[in-house]
């Protein structure tokens, strides 16, 4: 995105930024509408487009659904279309997770030759291998003991009370028994 934009932090770029009242932007945010290009038979206009069919945001939905924009200035069409791909991808992806078997069309080089497509059936497991995003940085296995509770190998985890260790004036742990 770095040709879109004129600094380092591009996400930051004054091109990516959108004046609206602090109630829109919070709607923005958790990707109830998206700005879309839309024409109306003479010109073409960057409307709000509601993407949300719960009940519960039709009163959102009611009063700005397909509202054309004032102006968006200078705001890159680029980012437009990013926070527009975003909100959609994301509203797409149970789709292929969904664990049922798909008809999958796929467009690349699978051989030394033009791109071609190839279409298949994938299996629940084959999607989510191909099309998740894989597990979360902050998601580990649990640590396992070393041995049975209580034989002194996993103190830590035995004990959940800080009373046993404290930071000593070094700023190491010290232990507290004697």
């Amino acid at each position: 995105m770095s040709i879109y934009g004129t600094g380092v932090r591009d996400i930051d770029d004054e091109s990516n930024l959108v004046r609206m009242r602090s109630d829109m932007y919070r709607c923005f945010d958790d990707r109830l509408f998206v700005v879309a290009p839309k024409s109306n038979g003479t010109e073409t206009c960057f409307v709000v487009h509601s993407v949300s069919e719960e009940d519960r945001y039709a009163e959102f939905r009611a009063p700005y659904h397909n509202t054309a924009l004032q102006s968006i200035g200078r705001v890159s069409r680029e980012y437009v279309f990013a926070r527009f791909a975003w909100c959609i991808f994301i509203r797409g992806k149970p789709f292929p997770l969904g664990g049922v078997p798909r008809r999958v069309v796929r467009f690349g080089l699978f051989e030394k030759s033009d791109p071609t497509s190839k279409t298949e059936v994938m299996g629940g497991s084959q999607l989510g291998d191909l099309f998740g995003a894989g597990k979360s940085r902050s998601s580990s296995p649990r640590k396992s003991k070393l041995g049975p509770p209580g034989d002194g190998s996993d103190a830590a985890a035995d004990n959940d009370s800080c009373s046993a260790t404290e930071v000593g004036s070094s700023g190491k742990l010290e232990s507290n028994d004697a």
